[in-house]
């Protein structure tokens, strides 16, 4: 199973449905359920936009806790369902973007270390993944 490493707040946007776009410099031609690998650093400017976006409403609260506390790991999953060059989401200003759907947070950090790129996930992490229908949290 492949994973993406995305820094916090942009992988809990992603994850609780927000963001359906993620912003990269390279193509993908991999379509398919897509691990979201929350890495440790944190995006200074990527807080900026969300509180911007969001303004001061209690998701936004919400978010920026959860995402300080779940880094280092698997937090949830999507379906990458298209490489994209335009897209009408306010959260695009890639070069290239990856269409996002059916977005999951896990309950649960899975902690593993990242990698650059897509990369596939060891046996032990698909082990621990939840079903579809396990222990995800409310979008």
């Amino acid at each position: 199973m492949k994973a993406l490493s995305i820094q916090q707040p942009w992988a809990e946007a992603i994850v609780r449905g927000w963001k359906p776009v993620e912003n990269r410099s390279w193509f993908t031609a991999y379509r398919g359920p897509l691990l979201i690998h929350a890495g440790v650093k944190w995006d200074t400017s990527g807080e900026q936009f969300i509180r911007d976006f969001l303004g001061n409403c209690g998701d936004y609260w919400s978010l920026l806790q959860s995402a300080r506390e779940r880094r280092g790991g698997i937090i949830g999953r999507a379906m990458l369902t298209d490489c994209v060059i335009r897209h009408d989401s306010p959260w695009f200003f890639g070069r290239y973007g990856f269409a996002l759907e059916y977005p999951e947070a896990f309950t649960d950090i899975i902690k593993c270390r990242g990698h650059l790129s897509l990369f596939n996930v060891t046996s032990d992490i698909r082990a621990a993944l939840p079903s579809i229908t396990g222990r995800a949290v409310a979008s």
